[in-house]
């Protein structure tokens, strides 16, 4: 049968390490000096990454899908549904599709009627659930699948994930401990970990374990698009943290593994904007986007990177794709509504969808990344107060993301607090200097003004 398939949340995208946190209290040295060298570990105790690539990319894949589900109309063997629901998890990691996310869970749900101790059923829609952001039912899959399987690692690294992903920064660092007790030098925990620094400030641990899990999933043997997730990862690493010219490398080796990865293109484009080569990034951006149904962050991207270029009309193109997937109902709100939220708050638009969305994303996450987007929509309806109280929550989890304090910034000046707001844009630039095509120059603008 096909392997096992990756835990699979959705791409960390604006203050993308940022949406996955925890606490780090673990230093690089241990997992990765006392890694052995030898062969890559027994394939039983192989865990998967914090979200991933595809479990398969067979060309057959639409061949397959269209003979199970003619099979299940039929089927009741559970195997047939769980094959079903695997092939589905296939499609949307080479995809995105949120849909087929939502027919796997149908199809695997199935099987387990027919056989409710069906551990890799229960397994493979708890990743599925989590992928839809169904963060509750994905707790309770993984707790069936925990009851069955006690010692199963896989289990153990999603429910890891599942606390870091609604706020639980304790149940997380707890569950990865585990792991790195069994599996110090696996790159697929060492990510863990970098994601757990990423919470704590500690920037330069974060980026070393994310460059040790890339380099030993090389040495172990990783290729195609398994080894371009730990690539990306990094590469998004990079960025956040001001290292323009090394994002845009790996994005760009992330892309040679996994030539038909957008996530990769638009990193390329987000990297070449902050470096000033603005032609190469609309390039990039362009190619991240001939999409059916481009990712809203990165389509609102290229129309701020084309209103830098001066090239307003074509930033109102790609702006009125935007608004066309809100009316079509394209814009799946329900699972990237942090983004769709703050895209609309950052171009002044639907402020009342913004404030639901990201009322709907704090009620579900209390991470970091939630209450800097309710932030900004209580401060762009005026609540700066409100605004204030939930941006010092944001930067109390101590994440080193350059748009909270932009965020923060803001809203101190809002306040009428100057040097309170001088601070934190300082703190902003200081993070990474040219974060964004727009928002960065006004925080500049405005410490000189300040100053």
């Amino acid at each position: 049968p096909p392997p096992t398939p990756p835990v699979e949340p959705s791409r960390p995208r604006h203050g993308r390490t940022a949406a996955v946190l925890g606490a780090a209290v673990l230093v690089v040295a241990v997992g990765y000096l006392g890694f052995n060298r030898q062969p890559a570990v027994d394939p039983a105790q192989q865990i998967q990454p914090p979200a991933g690539a595809p479990l398969d990319e067979r060309p057959d894949l639409d061949r397959l899908i269209g003979v199970f589900e003619e099979k299940t109309t039929t089927s009741e063997d559970p195997l047939d549904h769980r094959y079903l629901g695997r092939l589905y998890l296939t499609k949307a990691g080479l995809t995105g599709d949120m849909a087929d996310y939502r027919r796997a869970r149908v199809a695997l749900g199935k099987a387990q009627e027919l056989f409710p101790d069906d551990k890799e059923a229960i397994g493979l829609e708890a990743r599925a659930a989590f992928s839809l952001h169904e963060f509750a039912d994905a707790g309770i899959l993984v707790d069936r699948w925990s009851a069955l399987e006690p010692d199963n690692l896989d289990a153990l690294a999603l429910s890891g994930d599942i606390a870091l992903a609604v706020g639980d920064l304790t149940t997380a660092e707890e569950r990865y401990r585990m792991l790195f007790a069994e599996l110090p030098a696996h790159p697929a925990v060492q990510v863990r970990l970098a994601q757990l620094a990423v919470a704590a400030g500690e920037v330069d641990d974060a980026v070393a374990r994310a460059t040790v899990a890339e380099s030993t999933a090389r040495e172990v043997g990783f290729t195609g698009r398994s080894l371009a997730w730990y690539q990306s990862f990094l590469g998004q690493l990079l960025f956040d943290t001001g290292d323009y010219s090394g994002s845009a490398a790996m994005f760009t080796t992330a892309l040679e593994n996994a030539p038909s990865s957008t996530h990769d293109m638009a990193g390329i484009g987000r990297a070449r904007a902050a470096e000033g080569d603005l032609d190469s990034a609309l390039e990039f951006l362009t190619l991240a986007t001939d999409t059916e149904a481009p990712a809203v962050d990165d389509l609102g991207y290229l129309a701020d990177v084309y209103e830098v270029a001066g090239r307003q009309d074509e930033a109102a193109a790609a702006r009125k794709r935007i608004e066309a997937q809100l009316k079509s109902g394209t814009l799946d709100t329900a699972v990237h509504g942090r983004l769709a939220a703050l895209y609309f708050l950052d171009h002044d638009v639907h402020f009342d969808l913004a404030l639901e969305l990201a009322e709907s994303d704090l009620d579900r996450r209390r991470d970091a990344g939630a209450w800097d987007t309710y932030a900004w929509a209580l401060y762009k309806h005026g609540r700066t107060a409100e605004a204030r109280e939930a941006a010092q929550r944001a930067l109390a989890t101590g994440v080193q993301e350059a748009a909270f304090y932009y965020h923060a910034g803001l809203i101190e000046l809002g306040m009428g607090n100057s040097s309170d707001a001088m601070m934190r844009l300082e703190q902003a630039l200081a993070i990474s200097p040219r974060f964004h095509p727009i928002h960065a120059q006004i925080a500049s603008q405005l410490v000189e003004q300040l100053g």
